[in-house]
């Protein structure tokens, strides 16, 4: 699937999320609405998130998730909830467009064009790498604990004296 595809996908989405949020604050009695518009926004981030990994720019995604949403969301606002629709408010809309157009035409430097996509870190090696960071914590108190229990058969041990003297207060 391509990165286009794929953020017109999270645009959608993400527009419906917005939808279901206006729809959950005319209606208290439907938490529905609210769970909708939460789950429809994490789907439209790995939506965005997927499109990126396909090499789309952070910039382009950006701008094309924000600024179509935002244009889709005054029209619908308008059309479906009665929400007001000025030329102020259509001039800027257009000039938000007008800026992703922008952002689209704009020509990629050639240090930008010839990065390669960033691979997938799988959650697999992420959950062995903190297994193994917890594995070594682990360890390492482990060794602070011998070490501290050693200490203890020193002579003039300083962690002794306040133990004591805690001791002596406390009788």
């Amino acid at each position: 699937m391509s990165a286009w595809l794929l953020m017109l996908a999270a645009i959608t989405v993400e527009v419906g999320a917005t939808t279901a949020l206006k729809a959950a604050s005319a209606s208290t009695s439907h938490p529905a609405w609210t769970l909708a518009a939460l789950a429809a926004v994490v789907v439209s981030y790995l939506l965005m998130n997927l499109a990126l990994r396909l090499g789309m720019q952070a910039s382009i995604a950006y701008a094309l998730w924000s600024g179509v949403g935002t244009a889709a969301i005054a029209l619908i606002g308008a059309s479906w909830f009665g929400e007001s629709l000025n030329p102020v408010k259509i001039g800027a809309l257009v000039l938000i467009v007008a800026g992703v157009v922008m952002l689209n035409l704009a020509p990629a430097t050639t240090a930008t064009a010839e990065l390669p996509a960033r691979p997938y870190t799988p959650p697999a090696v992420v959950v062995l790498a903190h297994l193994r960071l917890a594995e070594a914590l682990a360890d390492l108190d482990t060794a602070i604990g011998s070490l501290r229990r050693a200490s203890h058969l020193l002579p003039g041990d300083p962690t002794a004296a306040p133990t004591a003297a805690r001791a002596r207060r406390a009788a």
